[in-house]
């Protein structure tokens, strides 16, 4: 279950904060990507937990690699494993361990219309669990960005598009199924644009829009960008500063349980 998690957390603070990375040129951006690197990393998002990384493009090519380290994962156990938890029957820490996953990832693009681009990227992940076994994996994702018209864009993603396998060292195989991720994003009013969308996965779970849905604006002052909404049911916000070629990002977001997140960036166009 942790790997799966990992392979769709996103540690470029735009893609974070408002979805919108897709839509415009950056190191990281998958569709149509700017010569360049980009570093991200991020911490809170639940105690301990911390992501990092990096993405080398030269157009049409994007190399990008990322890594997760958790805080202490407990392991529990029943009293009576044959009976539901409860307080006569309360799970008992059996055990802590530290989890981490890594994943590499290399894609291309193509400008197929002046209105049309595609893009395709093979994934392998690597995820251990200490005494407990590690796991290994891959996969294939592919999107295309369409633009019907000067003020609105579409994107639709295909993740996991043939059903990413991994196979742990303890026999177990988990499969990452397929995600259908859809977003516009219309221009309102000069540098203003408002992005929504969704995504969903026949993973049995349904569709949520507070949990899958999004909902941000972007705009653009000076040398800023600014940009934030609703994601995942989250308030996100983030900023990002250009200065010659070299642009900072900041962002954050609030979670009841878990508290502030906090995500930064640096990207440097070649």
């Amino acid at each position: 279950m942790f790997a799966l998690e990992f392979l769709n957390f996103a540690y470029n603070v735009e893609e974070f904060s408002s979805r919108s990375e897709v839509f415009y040129s950056s190191p990281f951006n998958v569709m149509e990507p700017l010569r360049g690197i980009g570093f991200g990393v991020a911490t809170g998002t639940v105690p301990g937990d911390l992501y990092g990384g990096l993405s080398l493009s030269s157009p049409p090519f994007t190399l990008s690699l990322k890594a997760y380290r958790s805080g202490e994962v407990l392991i529990t156990t029943l009293p009576d494993t044959t009976s539901p938890p409860s307080e006569d029957n309360p799970p008992q820490v059996v055990d802590r361990v530290r989890f981490s996953a890594y994943e590499g990832k290399v894609g291309t693009s193509r400008r197929f219309s002046d209105r049309l681009i595609g893009a395709l990227a093979l994934k392998f992940i690597y995820a251990g669990a200490g005494r407990y076994g590690w796991g290994a994996g891959g996969g294939v994702d592919a999107s295309l960005l369409y633009s019907p018209a000067n003020f609105l864009q579409v994107y639709l993603g295909l993740k996991n598009l043939l059903s990413s396998p991994v196979v742990w060292s303890t026999g177990k195989r988990e499969f990452a199924l397929p995600v259908a991720d859809l977003r516009f994003k219309l221009r309102l009013y000069g540098p203003l644009n408002l992005l929504l969308g969704g995504a969903y996965s026949p993973d049995g779970r349904g569709f949520s829009p507070i949990r899958d849905g999004f909902v941000a604006l972007r705009t653009s002052l000076w040398r800023m960008d600014i940009y934030g909404g609703l994601v995942e049911g989250k308030g996100r916000m983030g900023l990002s500063y250009r200065h010659g070629r070299a642009t900072f990002s900041l962002g954050a977001s609030y979670h009841l349980d878990f508290g502030y997140s906090f995500l930064g960036g640096v990207s440097l166009s070649l």
